[in-house]
């Protein structure tokens, strides 16, 4: 049964406070400590869970593939090995879909880090739960699927939480 986790990145300071451009926002301290708490308690999970989440895309800005690494860290892989999808970016929920479907299907599990608003309405669409709240930086929802070809919805989350 694989396991699929939908991640929004962790905090990060708007893009006038960081200097840069919204694309370039980088993870702050509090960002970076949430985004290792992320990967510690997936890491737990999942070893829990007996699946292993072994594949990780993330939108290409900064700030998503900062945590997507950590959190990769925190599973045990090489932060190298998250695979950026430039079309997460301002992204809607059909593009999450489009890059959910890229998982190989020998994934044993997969973590998707992207932004909002696109994330509440894809964790809404896949879980059937309508409305839900706007989800907060280093938020997770986590489904256990019966494989990757389940059609949604899937039912509630087994986990929906943040780490700020």
């Amino acid at each position: 049964m694989p396991l699929l986790v939908l991640a929004r990145h962790a905090f990060t300071p708007s893009a006038p406070a960081s200097g840069t451009t919204d694309f370039e926002r980088p993870l702050d301290a509090t960002g970076l400590a949430q985004a290792r708490r992320m990967g510690a308690f997936l890491a737990a999970f999942a070893a829990g869970e007996g699946t292993p989440l072994d594949t990780v895309i993330a939108s290409a800005a900064v700030r998503t593939m900062q945590t997507a690494r950590a959190a990769a860290e925190g599973l045990g892989m090489d932060a190298e090995a998250v695979r950026p999808d430039r079309a997460l970016y301002d992204a809607t929920a059909a593009e999450w879909e489009e890059a959910i479907a890229t998982i190989p299907a020998r994934a044993s599990g997969a973590l998707v880090v992207g932004h909002q608003p696109a994330l509440t309405d894809i964790v809404a669409a896949r879980s059937g739960v309508w409305p839900l709240p706007g989800l907060r930086p280093s938020t997770v929802a986590v489904f256990r699927l019966d494989s990757w070809e389940q059609e949604p919805p899937y039912g509630e989350p087994a986990v929906l939480r943040d780490f700020v």
